[in-house]
């Protein structure tokens, strides 16, 4: 409804008598009284209910004629309230109640204060006065004279005032959507910046206290939280129709108290303490400024004025505008922020001028708030290196300290003054004509050319001041010469920590970068440099003629280390806006270092660096997992304890074992142990995919804060999708409470995918590891987060040849710097066995035939050792032949054998054939509820995956505390992909699969019979694995369809002939066996006639070809490895890890499959589109996406490899508007109408249900 609409009755609070005070007849009050009263009760009972004349006539004990003039001549003409006949019923009339907002009763004291508010409204902006004007002759109306004509004249003098109808407009539209609680769209422009778009939920109108304006308070999608928005800075205001409530509680007042005007903060209050002069004191002490001002007169006449605030920047224009009469006590960094604007003054009026030595002269930030602003080059140098004397003292653990140290034969205190004084030196190059050319203000140009610092000379190489020379390659450049002059460095030293310097934006600078960079023409430059570099050597004392370390693996572990330390030094230390300021002015150089150390250890507290460390005390098995009622490690679990637990570091263990012994908890144990014995940095546990992460992350955490309760523990979740996992969410609000002394936290600084990693503790995919040696952007970032941790390799069975090479580097790097290695795996192949091992130790394992289960321990220059581990006792898997790979027969079979009960799972080597056989079976009346018919597979969206997982590990999972199973169905199918075939703890009566990779066959198995129950649990069905037979092509091999595009032909054909002719198979006593029969160097496998041996000869060449491409490929995308000397010259390709339209050569892939395209799953109803959150669809606007959706919008997206689809998709544009959304930039919305999308000029279309999942139909098939 419009606002111009609304009205308001105001009503003066005289007695007035009601219908049951006085008796007919008998009234005693004027004719105007009796008026305005009958005008009162009318309309309260025409918004109660409609009336006719008659019953208003009876009810109110006057006449119908006297009902009839006042409802038409007093309500309706006069006072413009409509009251309606209600069409249904004839005769009746009522008000509708939206045209009221209040209906109250006021004092004239009352209503004076209304007016007064209502004239500084129209005073203090253009924006309401037509509507000021018209409350105004309102509440004359209902006021006796004079004060009536004081505001009737009022009221006329402000609608001659001008009126902006554009801001007229969007106030009526906001205080519509405040009234009916609806969401509102906003453009908004910020002072100095861009139109950004919201979606708000209006809470709440506020007049600025101190302030010319209006603003609208509310929860904003974009800040996921509660936003202020100045009215005159809104350009556009569109209603919504999508309802919101404000939250019970939401409290306004609790809000602003600690507000100065409007502006509200996150954080806890601070005082603002301001002494005033005796001069202006009786002017501040008038008045009372805010309700928690307290004032203390001084001896000199003046007083101290005291105030609590949360957001001090708010309060400057205020103080400013008390000039010279005003002192800033309180807080530091608002006094200095008036000392700038004192400076600014002076400079513009020329009054005084303060004297700078020229290295005070170059700036390295500016304020983006205000480009007038700047933050010196110097102060910048010495944050940085003040923050890595933090990170050195408090962060980093004595064993990377350790080993950093003995690198550079120094002690730990000269190691660590080496090390802040280097990282301070990495924005050097910024002090050169590029760089302050580059974002100068006018005044800053004037005062650098007038020192002598010429930025535009012809003599100058283009190179030299072109700004898109890298600051940091100048770094380089100058640092060449400088260190080896001024620390007596060997030069060469110098020029690798030089270039080390100059990648903290991502890569080192490759050889020749520095060519043609030469300021020498002004020798002023070079001058100013070497100013700055004395004034670092004196406040971070650091040690000379430090010499290299002779072994070349050591001279890389430390600057790769290095370079990773001062990339993250440099990303704190640039936190000028929320720590470290913007000081423009000199001061003492001691000074400022100490105050920039302050800061420093005040900013890496505030994000989470300080935290957890080891306390040098293990804990027993049983102490660790007391909380899961472990009182004794297993027999197998403790020779792994005994063997491994006082292993010197770094080491590589690899545990193989059958399923269902414990194998994480023992490495978690393990790993915990050595960090707290070694001093370790942390722990990252690396699953194979991303669903493993998410499950693995929940029992991780429980760990943590089992094992560490009294400690602030910091804990990420690591892959593409975790910023929108519900665990890490949950702790991420956990973290923004005031006490961060202790419990499990996910501190927000971590959360971009380049810093996770270097969080103590996390669980992830492998492929976040694997991205910290390939050629990607900051490269060494990932490994200096890595260095000195424990890793734990989780579910590693045979990578393919292009993993593989990628994880063999890897291992190279993590035992270079330091850190240990934890494998774990049901099935290995003794030859990738003998290649980890060779990878991280260097040392050949012997080859021989190790027993199963067993424990393997390696580390350089030590002799690799192989444990034999007790084998738990073999069971006996019976092996069934006789269903065949086609849909119905699949289904008929299983009509059969499930009559009496029976839980089943249908393993498939593809999503077609998974949704296929699924079909199939609702085609056949197999008499199961249908949520005991399940369908699992990866192409379901996330948000509907997530609860097919959680209703797969419900039914079909682990045994409560008890024993009991109380959700296990009496029948029920799982049809899945690979999904079921690791980690998750799932036990099937039966199980159907498709042949696989033996080490897959052996996976899938170990999901057979996996929880102890009795027979009658099993209704009958023994431990049988049914393999789907093969159609034989036009000979007698078999042909395994579409499965030879998932896996290697010649493995199958191996695993087939390996398994065929068996009855049964005994586990885990033949394991090594049947892994050696596919994967060892000798095939031992019987080969049935000419034609097979053709096949198996051909399909292995094929799969050697595909090796060496893969191998070629993989090497293509890798750093060099750590020995070698040519690593600080590699250049580096910057590999794209999240972008999929640059070319498939310039991607960091750590995997090799096709790129494959991202698509966002969303429905389309006519003109309306909608997401699914799992519950309802989601109406909103493709333009404007709510940053509150993006989550759900995130929870819908898939990944397609299809490569009909793919090209489909390429040259589909996005919204403009996702392109700027990191999240969702790369991601293409598609749009689905009655669960189709159709794919223009492509053979294909896609369907979308929550039964199949995402299909890929071709479109003659229909």
């Amino acid at each position: 409804m419009p606002y111009g609409k609304m009205l308001s009755l105001v009503k003066m609070n005289h007695p007035i008598p009601g219908k049951n005070t006085i008796s007919k007849g008998k009234r005693v009050m004027s004719q105007d009284r009796n008026r305005h009263y009958l005008i009162e009760r009318m309309i309260e009972l025409y918004l109660q209910h409609a009336w006719t004349d008659a019953q208003l006539a009876e009810e109110l004990e006057t006449d119908r004629t006297n009902i009839y003039k006042i409802r038409t001549q007093e309500l309706e003409q006069k006072m413009g309230i409509p009251v309606e006949p209600v069409p249904e019923r004839r005769g009746y009339y009522r008000i509708n109640k939206e045209f009221f907002v209040a209906n109250i009763r006021l004092t004239p004291a009352e209503m004076l204060a209304l007016y007064l508010g209502g004239r500084r409204l129209q005073q203090q902006n253009r924006t309401s006065q037509k509507d000021v004007a018209s409350a105004l002759k309102k509440v004359a109306d209902a006021l006796h004279k004079p004060m009536s004509h004081n505001l009737v004249e009022a009221a006329e003098h402000i609608l001659t005032q001008e009126q902006d109808e554009r801001q007229a407009a969007i106030l009526r539209t906001l205080v519509s959507c405040w009234i009916h609680r609806r969401s509102v769209h906003i453009e908004h422009q910020k002072l100095h910046g861009q139109v950004r778009k919201y979606l708000v939920s209006p809470y709440q109108l506020e007049p600025a206290v101190w302030g010319d304006g209006i603003y609208l308070i509310g929860y904003s999608d974009y800040h996921q939280g509660i936003a202020s928005f100045k009215l005159s800075r809104i350009l556009r205001a569109t209603e919504t129709t999508q309802p919101y409530k404000t939250p019970e509680e939401f409290d306004s007042h609790a809000l602003l108290q600690h507000a100065w005007g409007i502006w509200h903060a996150d954080q806890s209050s601070e005082p603002v303490k301001l002494k005033f002069n005796k001069y202006i004191t009786p002017r501040v002490k008038e008045t009372i400024w805010h309700p928690s001002q307290t004032i203390q007169e001084t001896v000199d006449g003046g007083c101290i004025w005291q105030v609590e605030i949360a957001e001090w920047r708010e309060m400057l224009p205020w103080v400013r505008g008390w000039g010279s009469d005003v002192e800033v006590l309180k807080p530091e960094e608002m006094r200095e922020e008036v000392k700038k604007t004192a400076v600014r003054l002076s400079r513009q009026y020329k009054t005084i001028m303060a004297t700078k030595l020229p290295y005070h002269i170059p700036y390295a930030k500016t304020n983006p708030d205000n480009r007038e602003d700047v933050h010196l080059l110097l102060y910048h140098l010495i944050d940085v290196g003040q923050v890595t004397r933090v990170l050195w003292q408090d962060v980093l653990t004595p064993s990377i300290r350790q080993r950093l140290a003995q690198i550079l034969n120094l002690d730990e205190a000269a190691t660590g003054r080496f090390l802040d004084f280097l990282a301070s030196l990495h924005d050097l190059g910024k002090a050169g004509p590029a760089y302050q050319r580059k974002y100068s203000p006018d005044w800053l140009k004037k005062e650098l050319n007038d020192a002598g610092l010429m930025l535009q000379d012809v003599a100058y190489s283009h190179k030299t001041m072109d700004t898109k020379t890298p600051h940091a390659t100048v770094s380089t450049w100058s640092l060449i010469t400088l260190l080896p002059e001024m620390l007596n460095l060997d030069k060469r030293f110098a020029r690798q920590i030089a270039v080390a310097l100059g990648g903290h934006h991502g890569a080192w600078p490759p050889p020749g970068a520095e060519d043609g960079i030469d300021d020498s023409k002004y020798k002023q430059w070079d001058k100013i440099r070497r100013d700055l570099v004395w004034e670092l050597v004196a406040v971070f004392n650091p040690p000379t003629a430090v010499s290299p370390p002779p072994d070349k693996t050591d001279l890389n572990t430390f600057l790769t280390i290095f370079s990773g330390l001062v990339s993250v030094a440099d990303w704190l230390g640039s936190r000028n806006k929320e720590c470290f300021g913007f000081v423009g002015e000199p001061m003492s150089t001691r000074q400022y270092a100490e105050r920039a150390y302050l800061k420093a250890q005040e900013s890496l507290t505030d994000l989470g660096w300080k935290g957890w460390q080891p306390t040098g005390e293990p804990q027993t098995f049983s102490q660790t997992f007391a909380y899961l009622n472990f009182e004794e490690p297993r027999p197998v679990q403790q020779q792994v304890i005994d063997a491994a637990r006082d292993c010197p570091q770094p080491t590589l263990l690899i545990l193989e074992a059958p399923t269902g012994i414990g194998k994480t908890e023992t490495a978690v144990y393990l790993a915990d142990t050595w960090l707290q014995k070694h001093h370790g940095r942390g722990l990252y546990v690396a699953m194979p995919t991303q669903a493993t992460s998410n499950q693995m992350f929940g029992r991780f955490l429980e760990f943590l804060s089992h094992r560490y309760p009294h400690e602030p523990v910091n804990a990420h979740l690591v892959h593409g999708q975790a910023a929108w996992s519900d665990t890490l969410q949950e702790i991420e609000l956990q973290s923004v409470g005031d006490d961060k002394s202790e419990g499990i936290a996910a501190m927000t600084w971590f959360k971009p995918r380049k810093r996770t990693l270097l969080a103590p503790f996390g669980v992830g995919t492998v492929d976040q590891t694997l991205l910290s040696i390939l050629q990607t952007r900051h490269f060494f970032v990932r490994l200096f987060a890595l260095s000195h941790k424990v890793v734990i390799f989780d579910e590693v069975h045979a990578y393919d040849t292009y993993m593989n090479t990628l994880f063999h580097r890897l291992l190279e790097w993590l035992n270079a710097i330091g850190t240990s290695v934890i494998i774990l795996s049901a099935t290995l192949p003794a030859a990738t066995r003998r290649a980890l091992v060779k990878a991280y130790s260097g040392q050949a394992l012997e080859e021989s035939k190790p027993a199963y289960p067993t424990l393997t321990i390696a580390a350089s220059r030590q002799e690799p050792q192989q444990i034999t581990l007790d084998a738990p006792k073999d069971y006996t898997v019976q092996l069934d032949w006789s269903v065949g790979r086609e849909p119905q027969a699949i289904a008929a079979f299983l009509k059969e054998e499930l009559v009496d009960g029976g839980c089943t799972a249908v393993i498939c080597n593809t999503v077609r054939r998974a949704q296929d056989i699924y079909r199939a079976l609702q085609d056949v009346d197999l008499g199961l509820p249908a949520d005991d018919l399940i369908l699992f597979h990866a192409r379901f969206p996330p948000i509907w995956r997530q609860k097919i997982e959680k209703k797969v590990l419900a039914k079909f999972g682990k045994p409560d505390g008890n024993g009991r199973s109380p959700h296990r169905p009496h029948r029920a199918i799982v049809v899945a992909t690979q999904v079921i075939e690791q980690s998750l703890d799932l036990d099937f009566d039966l199980m159907i699969t498709d042949l696989a990779p033996i080490d897959l066959v052996l996976q899938r198995a170990g999901r057979l019979h996996r929880h102890k129950r009795d027979a009658a649990e099993r209704y009958g069905h023994k431990r049988r694995l049914i393999i789907t037979e093969p159609v034989a092509n036009e000979g007698e091999l078999p042909d395994f369809e579409a499965d030879t595009y998932v896996y290697e032909p010649y493995i199958l054909l191996c695993s087939y002939l390996a398994l065929h002719d068996r009855q049964q198979i005994t586990l885990p006593g033949e394991t090594t066996d049947l892994i050696e029969a596919i994967y060892g160097s000798e095939n031992k496998l019987a080969i049935p006639s000419t034609q097979w041996q053709q096949a198996l000869n051909e399909t292995q060449r094929k799969m050697e070809d595909n090796w060496r491409k893969a191998e070629s490929k993989a090497k293509g995308q890798l750093i060099l490895e750590p020995k070698n000397a040519r690593l600080m010259r590699q250049s580096i390709l910057g590999l794209e890890e999240d972008n999929p339209e640059v070319h498939q050569t310039f991607r960091a892939q750590t995997r090799d499959m096709d790129p494959g395209v991202s698509i966002i799953c969303l429905y389309q109803n006519g003109e309306v589109t909608a997401v699914h959150d799992d519950k309802n669809l989601i109406p909103f606007d493709l333009e404007a996406i709510p940053f509150h959706l993006v989550k759900t919008l995130l929870q819908n997206m898939l990944t397609i490899q299809h490569r009909g689809v793919i090209n489909a998709l390429a040259e589909q544009p996005l919204p403009p508007n996702w392109q700027d959304n990191a999240s969702l930039r790369h991601a293409r919305p598609l749009l689905f109408t009655n669960n189709v999308c159709d794919l223009p000029d492509s053979k294909y279309y896609l369907k979308l249900t929550q039964t199949f999942g995402l299909e890929i139909i071709k479109k003659e098939a229909v």
